[in-house]
């Protein structure tokens, strides 16, 4: 009856230590979810300031190709204007050299 009895206190002591070593697991992986869960909330979070700054600088970049493109058809459009008054700039000058001759 003895044996039995110590037997029994043995198995119940055993049951608390597994009891416990469970207890620490499901600790160890709480913490171990939650640290994952940081981890991926803190990537997201980065990864919409990314594309935050990516949208600003392509609005930047959007603004600055049609002040570029505005440039050039102002440029353009004043090389279309010039060359009247150059090929006249010429035949006056032709025209000079003509009389002049």
């Amino acid at each position: 009856l003895v044996a039995d009895e110590e037997a029994a206190a043995e198995g119940l002591l055993e049951a608390q230590r597994g009891a416990e070593e469970v207890s620490r697991l499901e600790s160890t992986v709480l913490a171990a979810r939650e640290a994952e869960f940081a981890i991926v909330l803190r990537g997201r979070e980065e990864a919409s300031a990314m594309r935050e700054r990516h949208d600003e600088h392509a609005v930047q970049c959007q603004g600055l190709m049609l002040g570029f493109e505005s440039e050039l058809a102002a440029c353009q459009r004043a090389a279309e204007a010039a060359r009247p008054a150059e090929k006249l700039r010429r035949l006056q000058a032709s025209a000079a050299e003509w009389l002049g001759a």
